[in-house]
């Protein structure tokens, strides 16, 4: 900061001593007194150069605003989502089924144990250990949110140290992650049938593994406990007179039992639950001679049903009426998010799905970004617009607004070479910077030509007008753009406390498209002045020739104004 106020108030003294080296150089910078005259006498030459030579002049903005490509193409995108906290990581062990309190807390305290003496390497200020008879959870805690690179780091550590035990099944992805921050890609397939649905789902999450760039698969399937799988034969259940609902009330009552409505006294009311002694307790020989009541007589559950072990998922959800089957991939790169979602898209594509199955494109990370990127882009479109239609109606003329509108496309150049240069990653924040930009780099091109328009009101000729006027302007210009930028500084270099919203990109665009946004403003948009000047001269003389008194033997061919 220091360096930074030393330089920016050594400036005029910089300038001074720049005069008297470059004073034979001509009268306007012999005449500079500090460093806005200084520019201002170096952009007279410039514009009156391009004035003199318009279509050279066109030509290196034409360049200048076509090198947008370069940054476009080689920048890093982030995705359009939300950041992951980088203050905890969320370590999940599940473990099998027949581990008893005590030993789950034994194998779990390993891996605490691991976690506690990797403190002083990976920073963190606590670890907490949050455990069942079937799995837990164990959460390493920092202060403050850690820098990107530090965090990837530590996470790619931790996987590679923690230990691979018997029994065990170790993952880093929440069963409640958000589906939308950075790391995580939903692939979601729809169809008819929930059974069906499930095979190709874990048929599809064992390819989507493979994929480069994914981390993890999780899908509902991931911690689903082992269960008993009745299968009722719909069509002999119905020939004997038992229904589906039937049956799975008989297996309710008998595996939780039955409440009885409760008994009520004086003062007090008692429930009363009817169930299986608990040293019977109910297994699969209890299902297999469990006897289902209908009309005529007790009908064996396994006359009608056939008994499977199996995982499922913990419920089924509907998407318009069809079954739907989520998977969530984590990956490793947040900025090829998108880049995975377009690749699982493929594979899903081309995997054989039957008829009335496919995936729900909808959900899919690269079609939100698109979907968002279109809305930003409108909102562009329309701020340009609404700045157009303010400034007609204030300047009551159509042609000097369009002059003004020059500025734009070099404030959207100076916000894409800005976010390339520092490696800032372009993101919906930093769009909604560059629709900021529409309307505060236009303020530079109003003050420019209400000015030249007011010289020439007074009686000055164009040229001199424009000259003068934009020379007039230097000083003023770089004052409101330089302390914008400076104020922006901050902003764009602090990164994110917690989960909070990254401002980077946006500091970083507008700072940058208002620095090359002012330095084009003294030249594009006196330039575009007389330009759309001299257009209004020629159609105003070919207006007027066209509603003139017809006379015999006038020319044919319209005079042009110069």
């Amino acid at each position: 900061l220091a360096a930074a106020l030393c330089a920016i108030f050594g400036l005029p003294r910089a300038a001074r001593l720049l005069e008297r080296a470059r004073a034979p150089a001509g009268p306007e910078l012999a005449g500079a007194r500090n460093l806005p005259d200084l520019l201002a006498s170096i952009n007279t030459r410039v514009l009156s150069w391009s004035l003199a030579r318009r279509a050279a002049a066109l030509s290196l903005l034409a360049l200048a605003a076509l090198s947008i490509a370069i940054p476009a193409s080689r920048m890093e995108v982030a995705s359009f989502a939300q950041d992951q906290s980088r203050a905890r990581i969320n370590v999940y062990v599940q473990l099998e089924d027949n581990f008893t309190l005590a030993q789950a807390a034994d194998e779990m305290r390993r891996y605490e144990d691991l976690l506690q003496a990797k403190k002083a390497e990976w920073g963190h200020a606590r670890v907490s250990n949050r455990f069942s008879r079937t799995g837990g959870r164990l959460s390493l805690y920092w202060d403050a949110p850690q820098g990107e690179q530090r965090f990837a780091a530590v996470q790619r550590e931790l996987k590679e140290t923690l230990p691979r035990l018997a029994g065990h099944k170790v993952r880093f992805l929440d069963e409640a992650t958000d589906t939308n921050d950075r790391e995580s890609v939903v692939f979601r397939l729809l169809g008819p049938d929930s059974e069906t649905l499930q095979d190709f789902g874990v048929r599809v999450a064992r390819e989507l593994e493979g994929l480069p760039g994914v981390s993890e698969v999780r899908t509902p399937l991931s911690d689903a406990p082992p269960q008993v799988q009745v299968r009722v034969d719909s069509e002999l259940a119905n020939r004997l007179g038992v229904t589906p609902q039937g049956a799975l009330q008989t297996i309710s009552w008998s595996l939780r039992g039955f409440l009885l409505p409760r008994y009520q006294e004086e003062g007090r009311e008692t429930p009363l639950l009817v169930e299986y002694d608990s040293e019977q307790a109910a297994g699969l020989a209890t299902l297999r001679e469990l006897k289902v009541q209908q009309r005529s007589a007790p009908v064996p559950l396994a006359a009608i049903g056939s008994f499977e072990f199996g995982s499922a998922p913990r419920s089924i959800a509907r998407t318009d009426g069809r079954a739907s089957f989520d998977m969530v991939a984590r990956v490793a790169d947040p900025a090829r998010r998108n880049e995975v979602s377009q690749a699982g898209r493929a594979l899903v594509e081309g995997l054989d799905l039957p008829r009335g199955y496919e995936l729900a494109r909808a959900e899919l990370a690269d079609e939100r970004a698109a979907e968002e990127l279109a809305d930003l882009r409108a909102a562009l479109l329309l701020s340009i617009v609404l700045v157009f239609l303010l400034m007609g109606i204030l300047f009551e003329s159509v042609l000097l607004p369009l002059s003004v509108l020059a500025t734009i496309p070099f404030a959207v150049v100076g916000a894409y070479w800005s976010l390339y240069l520092t490696g800032t990653r372009m993101d919906s924040v930093g769009w909604i910077g560059i629709i900021i930009l529409v309307g505060v780099v236009v303020n530079n091109g109003i003050v420019l030509v209400d000015n030249i328009a007011r010289l020439r009101s007074e009686g000055f000729e164009r040229t001199r007008a424009i000259l003068e006027g934009t020379a007039m302007r230097v000083r003023p210009v770089l004052m409101t753009a330089l302390t914008s930028v400076i104020g922006l500084v901050p902003l764009a270099t602090t990164e994110p406390q917690g989960e909070s919203i990254d401002y980077r990109a946006l500091a970083t665009a507008v700072a940058g498209g208002l620095v090359v946004s002012t330095i084009f403003t003294l030249v594009a948009v006196p330039l575009s002045y007389a330009l759309f000047d001299d257009w209004a001269r020629a159609l105003r003389a070919r207006c007027a020739w066209a509603l003139r008194p017809a006379r015999p033997g006038a020319s044919a061919i319209p005079p042009v104004a110069r």
